[in-house]
């Protein structure tokens, strides 16, 4: 499990053994301290998890993972979809959280720093940021008259 290089594999497969062992909650405890795998439990857990009760380092490794899940599974033009609707200070944030945890996924990690990471310093505006472009309808334009030719 620790040489797969897909977080949504390894997530599987941590949830195969949590169905398949019947120790698996003294086993989940143990692997608290187990910085490569705590992250991809807390992965499987999250929907079961209250979000208040994570602590802040637990709750980081949720948000990057589920970030890193995403890029997996949907490329980068789902990632910078998903953060597209934040403000930019907000999703700047995000990216460098991301980009600097260590995450125990290290392909992932550099896919993410080389994809999403450096095309968002330059991200383009959300649609309702732009300035709207004038729409002429055919019934309001007046073609120019060419000179010398009148009838």
């Amino acid at each position: 499990m620790r040489d797969c290089p897909f977080i949504v594999r390894r997530v599987a497969m941590v949830s195969v053994l949590s169905v398949a062992l019947p120790e698996w909650d003294e086993l989940a405890t143990r692997l608290s301290r187990d910085r490569e795998l705590w992250p991809i439990i807390l992965l499987m857990r999250m929907d079961e998890m209250d979000p208040a009760l994570a602590s802040p380092e637990d709750a980081l490794l949720i948000m990057t993972g589920s970030m890193l899940q995403m890029l997996e599974l949907g490329g980068p033009e789902a990632v910078l979809t998903s953060l597209g609707s934040l403000p930019r200070n907000e999703r700047n944030d995000i990216i460098r959280e991301v980009s600097g945890s260590g995450f125990p996924a290290a392909e992932t990690l550099a896919d993410w720093v080389s994809l999403v990471g450096r095309p968002a310093r330059h991200a383009p505006s959300p649609p309702s940021a732009r300035p709207q472009l004038r729409v002429i309808r055919n019934d309001q334009h007046q073609p120019a008259r060419k000179k010398g030719r009148h009838r």
